[in-house]
């Protein structure tokens, strides 16, 4: 089980996003103080449309019809490590 010291920050995310190409809204949050963001990403090689909150870490995805957040036990599923891994710092002895 990956372990994390804490989820990314509203500009982590948005400079991993502008890094990696990936497209990312803001608008809700930026204009009208919503706590959600939506971003996409490459995991696995799958395109995935992300739900996430900067202000408390938590996301939706949703991948073959079943709904996925940051308290899925689905660690074995490449691109959901994947997206953890995108959303999160790692912790530094974590492997």
């Amino acid at each position: 089980m990956m372990t994390f010291k804490r989820h990314k920050t509203l500009d982590e995310i948005r400079d991993m996003c502008r890094e990696k190409c990936f497209p990312i809204d803001t608008e809700q949050h930026d204009k009208n103080g919503s706590d959600w963001i939506t971003l996409g990403v490459v995991a696995a090689n799958l395109f995935l449309t992300v739900v996430y909150s900067p202000w408390n870490g938590h996301f939706i995805v949703k991948h073959d019809d079943q709904l996925y957040t940051e308290r899925s036990n689905a660690d074995d599923l490449p691109w959901y490590a994947e997206t953890l891994q995108l959303l999160y710092v790692q912790e530094e002895n974590a492997a």
